[in-house]
């Protein structure tokens, strides 16, 4: 059973400044009013280093929620202070089984804890867009014996949502370790028990939907799969503004998953504020640009049924980062990550033209060899690049150990 953890400190003060910045344009008011909710698998969270890097996320990109899983503290184990935020952990106890552990940094005192006696998912309560909302964060086993206890872990997170998620609407986001077909080309036991779940409980599976951006959740030299999920009510889908997984690993702390962005927009009274202040609109030829990108996904995926819907989902999305583009050169510069150098920036250069070459030869009709030959290129440089990142944040590591050890 897990219960709010005290104040003891695990691992020192952090450097981490305070999150959020004030905005006086109409874009920084809009930047300000949404809301990002952030989850990954860190594997191992007794690494200062990693608590470091999420410090300087909760500030760059201005986190209202922050869930960690597999932050391998035990007991009352904390992990350093980080301004503006508060941690709420569920670490194991003694005597159980090595790893494990699930916590929240949460910005401000908007969000309260809910139900601190569940095992392996952890629960606030606050508002997205307007809307009463029930989150959760949640960590499932892996194994040939884990059916039982995913199938106990699924019906009490089902029974939460009754009880204390009444009139509320819901998102789960957590490392599931479930496989499904559309990803993986097989389900597996918790595959199926997800996908039961989302059945039972009316939510939408965003990993699948046109809204989500990446696909690749874990990987681990030349082994890829799905295994972390987003899932939420269609109220709230309807909100949601994208979701993004750094399949680059340039923010996913060296761990082999991939860190999962979910962001909303303002509410409803808060965007009719935002339409009369007068937001600046794109030019034509930003337009036409939209409308490329909008084709070109359109285009890569010939075998889906696109609906008005998802159009608009991708509209949106694109637009978004033209706006993203525009106040990008306002945005104040951030200390550069200690882990990134020539080495790193290179290997993600390959990895974009990579992608880049297979997109154009999809377009272009190139023979079905080629194509392959193109995309085994880009899969090949992205694993290179997820490698030397991964090596550069442990050798990062290291050598802030040697200088502590030096003083």
């Amino acid at each position: 059973m897990c219960r709010y953890q005290s104040r003891r400190k695990l691992l020192g003060a952090s450097t981490a400044r305070a999150a959020g910045r004030a905005g006086g344009s109409p874009v920084k008011v809009k930047e300000k009013n949404q809301l990002k909710i952030g989850f990954i698998n860190m594997q191992g969270g007794r690494n200062r280093i990693k608590w470091e890097e999420i410090g300087e996320q909760l500030e760059a990109e201005n986190f209202a929620v922050y869930g960690v899983a597999e932050t391998h503290l035990r007991d009352e184990e904390e992990p350093p202070y980080i301004s503006g935020y508060s941690w709420m952990g569920c670490n194991r106890r003694e005597g159980e089984r090595k790893g494990g552990g699930l916590g929240m940094l949460v910005k401000g005192q908007d969000w309260e804890r809910e139900r601190e006696g569940c095992r392996e998912h952890l629960w606030l309560k606050g508002r997205v867009t307007g809307l009463n909302t029930l989150l959760g964060f949640a960590y499932l086993k892996t194994g040939n014996d884990s059916r039982e206890e995913n199938s106990e872990h699924f019906t009490c997170i089902s029974r939460d949502i009754r009880e204390i998620g009444l009139n509320q609407e819901i998102i789960i986001i957590g490392d599931m370790n479930a496989h499904l077909e559309e990803f993986d080309g097989f389900t597996d036991t918790t595959g199926k028990l997800l996908e039961d779940f989302c059945d039972a409980l009316d939510l939408v599976l965003v990993n699948a939907q046109v809204k989500c951006d990446g696909k690749i959740t874990w990987e681990r030299n030349n082994s890829h799969s799905t295994i972390d999920y987003c899932l939420m009510s269609h109220k709230l889908y309807d909100r949601l503004e994208s979701m993004e997984i750094d399949e680059e690993g340039t923010k996913s702390l060296g761990s082999d998953h991939k860190r999962i962005k979910i962001k909303f927009g303002a509410s409803k009274p808060e965007q009719q504020t935002q339409e009369r202040a007068g937001i600046p609109k794109l030019s034509e030829a930003q337009i036409q640009k939209v409308s490329k990108s909008i084709e070109n996904t359109v285009s890569e995926q010939p075998e889906r049924e696109w609906t008005y819907e998802d159009l608009i989902g991708i509209f949106k999305r694109e637009l978004e980062k033209h706006q993203i583009k525009q106040r990008g050169k306002q945005k104040r510069r951030h200390k550069p990550k200690s882990w990134w150098d020539k080495e790193v920036k290179a290997a993600i250069v390959r990895r974009q033209d990579a992608s880049r070459e297979h997109r154009w030869a999809k377009q272009r009709g190139a023979l079905p060899a080629e194509v392959a030959s193109k995309w085994e290129n880009f899969q090949e440089r992205k694993r290179e690049a997820s490698a030397l990142i991964q090596a550069k944040i442990g050798s990062a590591g290291v050598q802030w150990m040697m200088e502590v050890n030096k003083k």
